[in-house]
Parts: C-alpha cells; structure tokens; sequence
C-alpha cells in the first residue's frame, strides 16, 4: 500500500488528532507528487475536523 493510500484510508473514519499527527507523518516520509497530494488531504482533514479536534491539533503545534 503505498503512503498515499494509507493517507486516504485514515480519512474513511472521523478525524481525530491521531489522525492529523498520522497524515503529518505520512506527509513527513513522502516524496515530490505523493507528498503535495498527501498535504492536500491534510488540508481537507483539516476543513472537516470538529472544532475541538483542530484545537487540540493546533495546541499539539506550539
């Protein structure tokens, strides 16, 4: 299975910041396509996560 469908398999359930720090991860060991479009899942994550989710995500990065 290759880093980007792990990425779009972690978004079949709700997000959680286990889930962000995964897709960061996943983000962190690709490479050049596979790596922007793996940012680009973060980034929908990210629209679609509860606000307490993104919270606890964003303190997570300080």
């Amino acid at each position: 299975m290759t880093l980007l469908e792990q990425a779009k398999q972690l978004l079949t359930a709700p997000v959680t910041r286990e889930t962000l720090n995964q897709l960061e991860a996943l983000a962190d060991k690709a490479r050049n396509e596979e790596a922007e479009q793996i940012g680009d899942l973060i980034e929908a994550a990210l629209v679609s996560a509860p606000a307490e989710v993104l919270a606890q995500y964003q303190a997570s990065l300080l």
